[in-house]
């Protein structure tokens, strides 16, 4: 009940900072190309038959009992009848401690089924298994099978929120898993290709709660590329991160 009144909480505060203009990527009126990157949530859009896409970046995180550098952060997404089919390979993590650990995280794949489109919104279920086979510093060390509602609406040409909703039964080290995100997003006007977001993202489990607020921009490259810039910082428990990355579409 308690990880019910936070969320409940985390939704209200981040839908009233979206009304009030708050600025974030919109995943649904991106021109070009539509990232599950940057931002700790998805966007709903599903790759269509024939499209392909490769998401990838770095990032430094601040754990507040270390630090970690993250390369890679991979995912790579495509498109089939009725589904978007998922694989991803995570990143390679250095800890930066002398005494640091060093390895991959788990692998896993994913399907994300689009369930509803209208002009202005989007919805989209979303699926996915991590195998524990990663270092042994950053492995779950059991199978993590997870599954979420994504949604994406559109409030004006330019500005729009998603919000996602995830859970994950039965994590060894402290119970069900809770996810709450909710990012609005702004196109910047002009051919410049730029966007700007932010947002709040919970996480809620059995004594362990954390809330993220997080923002960022996008820049496109072309019509098939995007770079990427976010940051965030720990409103609940402890850390922060920084990262960039790059989307590369691939359309047969």
């Amino acid at each position: 009940m308690k990880s019910f009144y936070r969320m409940l909480g985390l939704l209200t505060a981040t839908l009233a900072l979206s009304a009030g203009g708050l600025s974030a990527q919109s995943r649904t009126h991106a021109p070009a190309i539509l990232s599950d990157r940057p931002g700790i949530g998805n966007g709903a859009y599903a790759m269509t038959p024939g499209e392909a896409q490769f998401e990838v970046g770095l990032a430094f995180n601040d754990l507040g009992t270390g630090d970690q550098l993250h390369l890679g952060q991979g995912l790579f997404r495509i498109g089939v009848p009725g589904v978007e089919l998922r694989f991803l390979a995570n990143s390679l993590v250095f800890e930066t401690s002398a005494e640091g650990e060093t390895g991959w995280q788990d692998v896993g794949a994913g399907a994300k089924v689009p369930l509803l489109e209208t002009s202005s919104t989007r919805l989209s279920g979303l699926a996915t298994i991590v195998l524990p086979i990663g270092g042994r510093a950053f492995s779950a060390d059991q199978v993590v099978v997870d599954g979420g509602l994504l949604l994406d609406a559109s409030l004006t040409d330019a500005f729009g929120v998603s919000g996602n909703a995830g859970y994950a039964r039965g994590l060894d080290d402290g119970g069900d898993l809770f996810t709450v995100t909710v990012t609005s997003g702004l196109a910047i006007p002009g051919d410049a290709g730029v966007g700007v977001f932010a947002g709040l993202a919970g996480f809620f489990s059995q004594g362990s709660d954390q809330v993220f607020l997080e923002g960022g921009a996008t820049l496109l490259l072309g019509t098939e590329t995007q770079l990427d810039l976010n940051a965030g910082l720990a409103l609940e428990g402890d850390g922060s991160f920084i990262g960039l990355g790059l989307a590369h579409r691939v359309s047969r």
